[in-house]
């Protein structure tokens, strides 16, 4: 009886880990795009919390944020379903 407590408490406890660590990762669909001082200009998505939706932009190489993906459907896996508390 006694394992199977300790084998519930570490399901349990790994289960709020999972979902604290998803939690912040969707977070970053909250940041506004950050190209950077960096001179570069490559083509990423970032996902727009006014329209709900992932939209290009140019990031310059360094010092963005982690609203910055490489392809659309990254971005869209990563923060679909996020709007603007109160948006329509």
């Amino acid at each position: 009886m006694i394992i199977f407590y300790g084998l519930f408490s570490i399901l349990v406890l790994t289960s709020i880990n999972i979902a604290e660590a998803g939690h912040h990762n969707r977070v970053n669909c909250l940041l506004p795009p950050k190209t950077g001082p960096c001179k570069g200009s490559f083509a990423r998505y970032y996902f727009d919390i006014e329209t709900g939706s992932c939209k290009a932009f140019i990031y310059g190489g360094c010092e963005g944020n982690s609203n910055n993906f490489s392809e659309k459907h990254h971005c869209e896996k990563r923060c679909r379903g996020f709007r603007k508390f109160g948006g329509k």
